[in-house]
């Protein structure tokens, strides 16, 4: 489930960029004094030297007459998800929005508007080409050591083998390195990097204050000297802790970090998008703050970014009491383990080493020859078999075997508990052994069970290598409950919005270049924009987001 989320945390955090988090830490003093004063914490460890540049270099501006054009926030690309949209309390987007939510509002301003700033500066951070020597660079960041990995697809050479093919690296058009270190791996790509813990547990359900998580992401963070540059905290997405850059005094409205920490203050995971390679583009005269409000009273259109946090909008209720409920398996450390799913290859860059195997999330451990065997199975289902070792997130292979004609089996029955065992008798009045079976699955229950093989171990009944089980509870009236909503009411127009906050900010606009041999980059603009917050009637927090250059230099 982490790394399901891990991969889509950052199209998450880019279809939130046009707002910030409700709650911000400023921390603006130096590394070594940084402190979230909210909650003490334990002093960090001095953040190792690391060769890495903190302040970006300015480069020579232009005349102005000779500025470059500045992207405009009507234009910003649909498929960025950047644009405007309704973020529900517990970081849900509502499926419908009425056609017109502003144009029956009254606006008010309950705060005072800026007047000093007359110009910034515009920054880009543009595509860095991830190579060998970078991947090195940003993997010691994170504290590894270990040799670099690329990701393996079959050869599309020799498709036609029946069983088995050689593996070859990802195609660099698409350029990914990987290192792993026990339970902790890190993925790397042109655009970001992703921390994973496996043996660090999360609770996604009850999360820490905002304070303590915040103190724990920014020990752990200072500690690997990551935390090297001017920047806030705020409360992000699945209870995790954003670092937003601050540059020239002004918040950028997209994390460059975003940390899940565990109960023991270890990062669970964590994503790193760098600016560490930032240029000055030029210096440009803005609109003021008035002229950006008048903007806003005129009508919001597609040139002004929304978001929306709901006041009202609850927390999804708890799995049982929506009538459903699901049982993933999970293993036990030093059991013996049968896992059925293709292996994950990791080819070497160093090409004197042998593949990396993983099977689910847990790294094979065999030897050289073992593990160049089943690199020439990638793209075929295996049955592995072995010990698990979850401090490592690792499986002592003891034997595997292809199986390519897997199919999964889906097994109707009832739970019945014969002293330690638990068995599953299926509607054709089959028994079947559960190993790990869950404590709370009662005697008698109706479940449906999703595996993959029953196995003959010489007991009364096979053994089920199962993956899922769920089942759904009925009413006292005995009918069945209906799956719960996944997604909150639609917003309904508003009638007041009063707005008690604004502030200039750096508003991250991506762009599609091409690169190398023509290939399309992302390159990133850090766009000066006046965001305004305030309260709607009904308990929604909204910000909106005006561009503040110059209509004349865009």
């Amino acid at each position: 489930m982490r790394r399901i989320l891990i991969v889509i945390l950052f199209v998450l955090l880019f279809s939130t960029a046009c707002g910030q988090a409700e709650t911000a830490m400023p921390t603006r003093a130096p590394l070594a004094e940084v402190a979230v004063t909210a909650s003490p914490s334990p002093p960090a460890e001095a953040a190792p030297e690391l060769n890495i540049e903190t302040v970006p270099e300015i480069v020579e501006e232009a005349e102005p007459g000779e500025r470059p054009l500045l992207p405009n926030l009507a234009d910003l690309p649909i498929e960025a998800g950047l644009g405007g949209g309704l973020m529900a309390g517990d970081g849900l987007v509502a499926a419908e929005q009425p056609a017109d939510l502003w144009g029956g509002a009254t606006f008010s301003l309950n705060t005072t508007l800026p007047t000093e700033i007359a110009e910034a500066t515009v920054w880009q951070q543009p595509a860095l080409p991830l190579d060998e020597s970078r991947a090195t660079e940003i993997a010691a960041r994170w504290g590894f050591s270990t040799p670099l990995y690329q990701y393996a697809t079959p050869d599309e050479s020799i498709l036609d083998e029946p069983v088995g093919a050689a593996a070859a690296p990802l195609p660099a058009v698409l350029p990914e390195f990987h290192v792993f270190d026990g339970a902790r791996s890190l993925v790397m790509t042109e655009d970001a990097a992703y921390f994973s813990d496996e043996s660090v547990p999360f609770n996604y359900e009850t999360p820490r204050p905002f304070a303590e998580r915040a103190a724990a992401a920014e020990a752990a963070l200072q500690s690997m000297g990551l935390l090297n540059f001017p920047y806030i905290l705020a409360d992000g997405w699945g209870h995790e802790v954003w670092v937003n850059r601050e540059l020239e005094g002004m918040v950028t409205d997209f994390p460059e970090m975003s940390a899940g920490v565990g109960e023991n203050g270890r990062l669970a995971f964590a994503s790193y998008q760098p600016f560490d390679a930032l240029t000055a583009v030029g210096t440009y005269p803005l609109i003021s703050a008035e002229t950006a409000w008048q903007q806003i009273q005129d009508g919001i259109d597609e040139a002004i970014l929304f978001s929306i946090t709901s006041g009202t909008a609850e927390t999804l209720p708890a799995p049982a009491a929506s009538g459903f409920k699901y049982w993933p398996r999970t293993h036990q450390n030093g059991q013996e383990v049968h896992l059925y799913t293709f292996p994950t290859v990791f080819l070497p860059v160093d090409t004197s080493l042998p593949p990396l195997i993983r099977a689910l999330s847990y790294t094979v451990q065999t030897d050289a020859e073992t593990k160049r065997a089943l690199a020439e199975q990638v793209g075929v289902n295996l049955h592995f078999r072995g010990i698990l070792d979850t401090s490592t997130n690792s499986l002592a292979l003891a034997g595997w075997e292809p199986v390519p004609d897997l199919n999964p089996l889906i097994k109707n029955g009832t739970v019945q508990r014969q002293g330690e065992q638990v068995i599953l008798l299926d509607q054709e009045g089959n028994g079947f052994i559960l190993p790990d079976a869950p404590a709370d699955l009662t005697d008698g229950s109706a479940v449906n069970v999703f595996a993959w093989a029953a196995r003959d171990v010489g007991l009364a009944y096979p053994v089920l290598d199962w993956e899922g089980i769920d089942m759904q509870i009925a009413e006292s009236s005995g009918e069945m409950l209906a799956m719960p909503d996944m997604l909150p009411p639609a917003a309904s127009a508003y009638e007041q919005i009063s707005i008690n906050a604004a502030e200039l900010a750096y508003y991250v606009y991506p762009e599609m270049v091409a690169g190398e041999n023509g290939r399309s980059q992302q390159l990133y603009w850090l766009l000066p924009v006046w965001q305004f917050t305030g309260l709607a009637d009904n308990g929604d927090v909204i910000t909106f987001t005006v561009q503040a250059t110059a209509r004349d230099e865009e």
